[in-house]
């Protein structure tokens, strides 16, 4: 019995799980490459929110003015997402990409009062996903 736990003690931490870890770009330092790595979950979560914003407009917890301008703003918002991953991906200058992380932030953290919706479930987890975009925009950044 203690040789198995013994054994089961030195094979658990093996196979755990690993550091996901980009492959580089050539001529892009890896902070870079791990930087688009992590903003690639950014999209991923956008996604989620504008199918939310979508869904809710559809039962009617959004008015028209409010989803036409909130459309406007997510794809605006992805735009922006677009060109911080290409300037990663391309080895961009670092104070050009934070300014840029930095403006995407700000402008993801002013969706949940500029589009309400009509449903405190459904507004607090618009709210939840916002902040989780932010989150990532930060780690994206502390990694440059």
């Amino acid at each position: 019995m203690k040789r198995f736990l013994l054994a089961l003690c030195l094979v658990l931490p093996l196979s755990g799980c690993k550091l996901i870890t980009a492959a580089p770009t050539p001529g892009v330092t890896q902070f870079y490459s791990q930087a688009a790595l992590v903003i690639n979950d950014f999209s991923g979560i956008l996604l989620q929110a504008q199918q939310l914003f979508a869904t809710a407009h559809g039962t009617g917890l959004v008015s028209d003015a409010d989803y036409a301008a909130g459309t406007q703003a997510f794809k605006s918002i992805a735009t922006n997402g677009d060109s911080i991953y290409s300037l990663l991906k391309a080895g961009g200058d670092q104070a050009t990409i934070t300014a840029q992380i930095k403006a995407l932030i700000a402008q993801v953290g002013t969706m949940p009062t500029a589009f309400h919706i009509n449903n405190p479930a459904a507004q607090a987890q618009f709210t939840a996903l916002t902040a989780a975009m932010q989150s990532v925009l930060d780690a994206t950044a502390s990694l440059i």
